[in-house]
């Protein structure tokens, strides 16, 4: 009977730290709540707002440990997207790729810019 007390009390405490698991997992997805735009809808009313925008990479190069990219969507609408990518994202990202970029919005010398966080 002993024993059954203790299997208990360690599924009790393994559940609750479960369910605490779960719940820090939904506050961190709202957290990280972010608008889904195209890309002709971004102005600067979305400064400082997480986004996610489609499109295709038109054009990429470097500006120092920054790439720069220009995304557009299917209806022509354009952004620059920078981002800092590791060694491997560099090859990720390439002219004539369809992507989907989450990121800031940012005004960047009079002009609206993703700053990318992540590829979805």
């Amino acid at each position: 009977m002993e024993a059954y007390k203790e299997n208990r009390t360690i599924v009790l405490i393994c559940l609750l730290i479960s369910l605490i698991g779960l719940v820090l997992m939904l506050i961190a997805n709202f957290l990280q709540e972010y608008q889904v735009k195209d890309i002709s809808q971004i102005s600067e009313k979305d400064e400082g707002k997480k986004v996610l925008v489609e499109g295709k990479i038109v054009s990429v190069y470097n500006a120092k440990s920054v790439l720069i990219g220009n995304l557009c969507s299917e209806n022509n609408s354009c952004i620059k997207i920078a981002f800092m990518p590791d060694f491997n994202e560099r090859f990720f990202v390439e002219k004539g790729k369809r992507m989907k970029i989450i990121g800031k919005v940012q005004l960047y010398e009079d002009e609206l810019e993703i700053v990318a966080e992540r590829f979805v």
